[in-house]
């Protein structure tokens, strides 16, 4: 398994130029166990620390990871809303659970960059950080109908007006494509995109792209 995920790594897209600091957090000890395992064995990631959810809050302050993966289920909600403070302001966050339920949704919302469930490959979890490091998001297949029956259900009338540029640029981004790839498609340059994606961030009322792709489908702005 080590020597394919290095294989794997060797042809990652990841896109930076320093490896990726990651801190896991879960309170199941065989998961954060495999996961160390996973990421370790990815030569561009730096596992800075495995730990529980209580110990997540000091180790990011302490650690300055780039990405964080956690299953924050068990936290109450004052420690859950100072870790997705710390989302919001430059830590990158995969929310972590043992099943795709409403939670997955409502992370996604307050921050996280994406989200996977425990029965996530390894291939999946390395391919997932690597898509947080570059700012893009992320969400595990077995998440995906969770998710769009949770914007169904909050979908509402006042549809944010976006321009059909605007639109196409999101439709990219909402299958994964990164700045550069939006702009090569569209022949136009990445400062271009990169002030259509602060445009639609206001006009959605959002912070981040999954934010974006979130709110782009509950309003059916997207399909």
């Amino acid at each position: 398994m080590a020597q394919a995920l290095q294989e794997h790594a060797a042809v990652s897209r990841l896109g930076v130029h320093q490896r990726v600091r990651v801190l896991l957090g879960d309170h199941q000890p065989m998961f954060l166990e495999q996961a160390a395992l996973t990421i370790r064995s990815w030569p561009e990631f730096e596992l800075v620390g495995a730990v529980g959810p209580d110990m997540f809050l000091s180790s990011l302050l302490a650690l300055q990871p780039h990405v964080g993966v956690l299953d924050p289920t068990s936290l109450d909600e004052e420690a859950q809303d100072a870790i997705f403070a710390r989302a919001s302001d430059g830590v990158r966050l995969l929310f972590l659970s043992n099943t795709a339920t409403y939670e997955s949704y409502e992370a996604l919302k307050r921050g996280a960059i994406g989200c996977l469930t425990k029965d996530v490959e390894p291939r999946e979890l390395c391919d997932a950080v690597a898509a947080a490091a570059r700012d893009d998001p992320y969400i595990a297949t077995a998440a995906v109908s969770t998710i769009a029956a949770q914007l169904r259900l909050r979908n509402r009338i006042d549809r944010p007006h976006l321009s059909s540029r605007q639109l196409e640029i999101l439709r990219l981004i909402a299958e994964g494509r990164t700045t550069k790839e939006v702009a090569d498609q569209l022949g136009i340059a990445s400062t271009t995109v990169k002030t259509h994606l602060r445009a639609i961030y206001r006009a959605l009322g959002v912070r981040n792209r999954t934010q974006a792709v979130l709110e782009a489908l509950r309003h059916e702005l997207i399909h």
